[in-house]
């Protein structure tokens, strides 16, 4: 079934004629569906009402879910995500191209603003300035190839009632770094990678699911099927002189013909440029935008009313720049802030520094900005307490991680740290939060705040940790160690199964005593390093037992995580991990090794007690699940809120 339209007829962009001949070359029946102005116009209201979120995509998808509602269909297929496994869009050739040429900018910032700012005044188009802030890196040349208007078009066209946000972009670049990471290894690997976990997951998925559920119409993917990706995703590059997505053409058994196959590429496209009038643009800008700008206007006295109707609070996360391979921090307020999107009480912007948190000129300048801040609340999201040293106490709130590094210094310097990172950042907080009752009290013991200001709410569990049974082998166990520091004991573990008939499987990376203690010990023994989310979860699933036996920690987010997929959890006795394992795990001398080995043992030859340890830590976890964490914020926001509006 094709659309066709009378504004493509004899273009390029019309599918009618090729369509029709490679039905006939299958032989396959074609249906040909005409859609007109007049009835984009007639179904526009019902497109806008169906739409789950303001979007200038779907309107294509909803007219052949219509039509195939018309036949009496129940189901379609959609080719959604080929574009992005097999490289069919224009980003796949221009963002490498614009990292390559522009990756200097982010070494000089400022020479490079001021260039773009130069740029912009001597080219019409709207990107222009963009390019040297953003084209120097992945995130960024993404984000110039798919936005669709820069961050400071949006401040200067913000109605007086939403702050203007600098920021916006902030979030969603530091989720299309995290997709990097590891590295996929390529050019195509790296856009596809964002393709596939920015546009299609946020914005293509979404509008095919709205559009096609309105008209009843069951809508499948089969080319976004994770086994297919794993499979394919290596092999599916072109390679050199080839055109993109030339290994779908050659798939048929019988060829594509000639003209099909050498025809230019063009998008699954509606005339709406050409039914918006003037062409399809105002003045010079493109149609996309003033389409962006008609949708808007359709949802903005909505949300103005909703707005006066039940005012939120207004709170702005201060985080910090991220820290390569570091980001429990960004991974825990990502997803708090995702869950209160919608909340009928908080609004959550978030606010990345200007600077790595390195230096004093930096750190100063950062907590400037941050007391200057105009939301109702500030929160200063963890490993950055420097943020708070000016802000209004009655407005802010403080996380705190832990206290470890007072635990190594010393002397004088352990005395400025803890008034710079301690003392002084607590006293400026109306509400201090921590992670664990453990650090909690270390907290009140180290500076004597008082401990009615000073709030549990512990660290969520990501919601792709669920159980997942597998059968346990006495004669291979697999035990999964995650952390290789210091604190982690892994020297006491080491020599706690040495002998033993298991296989250690340690994340992260090893030091050269800890690989020579291992060869010293005859140890069957896994190093992993620099493992994704989906290669962690893995890990877990193929674990038998998990270990963290800490001398130190201020949560141990391990233990949760093993205890939700049903693994058998060996912890420590001392700081947080007895509380946070509750009654599922197993807790340990971290000084004994004799006792390790024996609660090793133990899990390993008593099934029912295995079996007990599994199930009351899937009965733990339920704690620690995400609408619970985020519900904790916001009760702490909404408590500190009053004061500070009346203020």
């Amino acid at each position: 079934m094709t659309l066709g339209f009378e504004e493509f007829a004899g273009r390029t962009s019309d599918e009618v004629p090729l369509a029709a001949q490679l039905a006939a070359h299958y032989d396959t029946p074609h249906h040909i569906r005409r859609v007109s102005r007049e009835e984009f116009e007639q179904d526009l209201p019902a497109i806008l009402a169906a739409m789950d979120q303001p979007s200038i995509d779907g309107v294509n998808t909803w007219f052949v879910a219509k039509a195939a509602r018309e036949l009496g269909w129940k189901v379609a297929l959609s080719g959604l995500g080929g574009d992005e496994l097999f490289g069919g869009y224009p980003s796949f050739r221009d963002v490498p191209r614009w990292v390559r040429w522009l990756s200097w900018a982010q070494h000089v910032p400022r020479a490079a603003e001021s260039a773009g700012k130069l740029v912009g005044k001597l080219m019409s188009h709207p990107k222009a300035q963009g390019m040297m802030r953003f084209g120097g890196t992945w995130p960024g040349a993404y984000f110039l190839k798919r936005g669709l208007f820069m961050p400071w078009e949006l401040a200067e066209a913000a109605p007086s009632w939403l702050p203007a946000d600098p920021d916006a972009l902030a979030e969603s670049l530091q989720q299309l770094e995290r997709l990097l990471i590891p590295d996929p290894g390529s050019d195509h690997a790296r856009v596809s990678v964002m393709e596939s976990g920015g546009y299609m997951r946020n914005q293509l998925l979404r509008d095919s699911d709205w559009s096609t559920m309105a008209h009843s119409i069951e809508l499948r993917v089969p080319l976004v099927d994770v086994e297919l990706v794993g499979r394919l995703g290596p092999r599916a590059a072109p390679r050199l002189g080839e055109k993109p997505k030339s290994a779908l053409e050659t798939a048929p058994a019988r060829p594509l013909p000639v003209n099909v196959s050498n025809r230019p590429k063009t998008g699954f496209e509606t005339p709406i440029k050409h039914w918006l009038g003037d062409g399809g643009s105002v003045g010079h800008e493109p149609w996309a935008r003033t389409w962006s700008r008609q949708i808007a206007r359709t949802y903005l006295p909505t949300v103005q009313r909703d707005a006066a109707q039940n005012p939120r609070i207004r709170v702005t996360h201060l985080q910090r720049r991220a820290i390569h391979g570091h980001y429990s921090v960004e991974r825990l307020f990502d997803d708090v802030r995702h869950e209160l999107r919608t909340d009928d009480a908080v609004e959550i912007r978030l606010r990345l520094n200007d600077y790595p948190s390195r230096g004093v000129l930096p750190r100063l300048a950062d907590a400037w900005r941050a007391a200057r801040e105009k939301s109702d609340l500030v929160h200063v999201t963890g490993d950055v307490h420097y943020l708070a040293w000016w802000t209004n106490p009655r407005r802010t709130v403080l996380t705190v991680l832990d206290c470890v590094t007072l635990h190594r210094l010393r002397g004088w310097r352990r005395a400025l740290f803890k008034w710079l990172w301690y003392d002084l950042p607590v006293r400026r907080a109306g509400v201090v939060t921590v992670i664990s009752d453990f650090t909690r009290r270390e907290l009140i013991a180290e500076t004597g705040c008082d401990p009615e200001r000073v709030k549990v709410i512990y660290p969520h569990l990501s919601d792709e940790f669920t159980p997942m049974p597998q059968a346990f082998s006495t004669s291979g166990v697999r035990i999964l160690q995650i952390g290789t520091t210091p604190n982690k004991n892994i020297e006491r573990l080491m020599q706690a199964v040495a002998g033993m008939p298991v296989t250690l499987v340690v994340v992260g990376r090893l030091s050269e005593t800890q690989r020579a203690l291992a060869k010293s010990y005859d140890l069957d023994l896994i190093s992993l390093v620099d493992l994704n989310r989906e290669q962690l979860l893995a890990e877990y699933r193929e674990a038998d037992i998990v270990t963290l036996i800490s001398t130190y920690e201020g949560f141990g987010l391990p233990i949760i995580e093993a205890q939700a997929i049903g693994r058998p959890v060996v912890t420590s006795t001392v700081c947080s991990m007895p509380e946070v394992a509750g009654e599922g795990g197993i807790t340990v001398d971290p000084t004994d090794v004799a006792a390790i080995r024996v609660a090793l043992q133990r899990l390993i030859d008593d099934a029912d007690h295995r079996k007990a340890v599994i199930n009351a830590g899937i009965l733990n976890v339920e704690r620690f699940r995400l609408p619970v964490i985020a519900g904790s914020y916001r009760k702490c926001y909404q408590r500190l809120a009053n004061p500070a509006r009346a203020a």
